[in-house]
């Protein structure tokens, strides 16, 4: 099987439920600005830490000082979530 990726099934379930939730993320921010267009903290998998080196101060979807363009509510400049990208 040179060449193939092998997934497990846990590893297939993670990805595929990661891939749904932000496909429907990216179809709330295509919508109007009128209407809300963000998610709640818990949709966005938030938390109030890093993950690794990755943290809310350095994605793309930071609002200085403590907001995000995708989360709802107050973040912290040390938090991530499932959508952080530097691109």
């Amino acid at each position: 099987m040179d060449g193939l990726l092998m997934f497990s099934r846990r590893s297939f379930l993670k990805r595929s439920l990661f891939a749904g939730t932000t496909a429907g993320a990216f179809a709330l921010a295509g919508q109007s600005s009128s209407a809300s267009a963000t998610l709640t903290k818990t949709q966005a998998g938030y938390q109030d830490k890093p993950s690794a080196n990755q943290r809310c101060e350095l994605c793309k979807h930071f609002a200085a000082p403590n907001a995000c363009h995708l989360v709802q509510g107050e973040i912290s400049t040390q938090g991530w979530c499932h959508f952080y990208s530097v691109t």
